[in-house]
């Protein structure tokens, strides 16, 4: 079940949702596009994830693609990492030197 948007894009919005029967909390990514032709491939984003296995990087549990007459739509649900980033941080922020 959706229990908030956590972030909305040019491509998409992103849902943090709750798993009915273990209580567990995901995030689901779901991305609309116009171009119907991109059915023949995962986006980028799923072979990405799929190919990755790093305790730093967001796990895949499961994509779908599906296509229709309004275009192509992927859903991909990934482990949800709990946080919030005030502000994007600066190089200075990036880059730490000695003092």
């Amino acid at each position: 079940m959706i229990e908030c948007v956590l972030g909305q894009g040019s491509f998409g919005t992103a849902y943090r949702v709750r798993d009915a029967s273990t209580l567990g909390l995901f995030a689901l990514k779901v991305i609309a596009r116009q171009n119907s032709n991109a059915i023949m491939s995962p986006s980028d984003e799923i072979k990405t994830l799929c190919s990755l296995d790093h305790p730093n990087v967001i796990k895949l549990i499961a994509a779908e693609v599906e296509a229709d007459q309004s275009g192509v739509h992927e859903s991909i649900l990934m482990e949800y990492c709990p946080g919030k980033l005030e502000s994007p941080p600066t190089r200075l922020q990036l880059v730490s030197s000695p003092t």
